[in-house]
């Protein structure tokens, strides 16, 4: 069984995973939690404790506004790699901003637009 201590919100998100300035892949974020997020990596190995930024936009018409946030990679699999926030606060007020995980706002789910 799972323990999280953070509830998981399934989306549909393009993130770009960046790394020393660079691109390392445009990638689809498939679930988020406040303290951080799952991505398909399908043939991208990424290393556990690596860091990297996630630049992705948050859901919105017509666009959603441009997050940054660096992160960890905490394990890379043959098809997904969960990341952490180094931050979590902002990651939460990203969120809670944008009403997707207010703590006591009902479940919702991200889609991308």
């Amino acid at each position: 069984m799972e323990h999280r201590i953070h509830r998981r919100e399934p989306v549909d998100l393009m993130v770009k995973l960046i790394n020393r300035g660079s691109v390392v892949a445009i990638v689809r974020a498939i679930d988020i939690s406040s303290g951080g997020m799952r991505v398909e990596t399908p043939g991208l190995k990424l290393n556990s404790g690596e860091g990297v930024a996630v630049d992705f936009c948050m859901p919105g018409y017509p666009r959603g506004p441009r997050c940054c946030l660096n992160a960890m990679v905490i394990h890379s699999g043959v098809e997904a790699t969960g990341l952490m926030m180094s931050s979590q606060t902002s990651l939460r007020d990203v969120l809670s901003e944008s009403s997707i995980m207010a703590d006591n706002a009902p479940h919702q789910s991200w889609q991308r637009l």
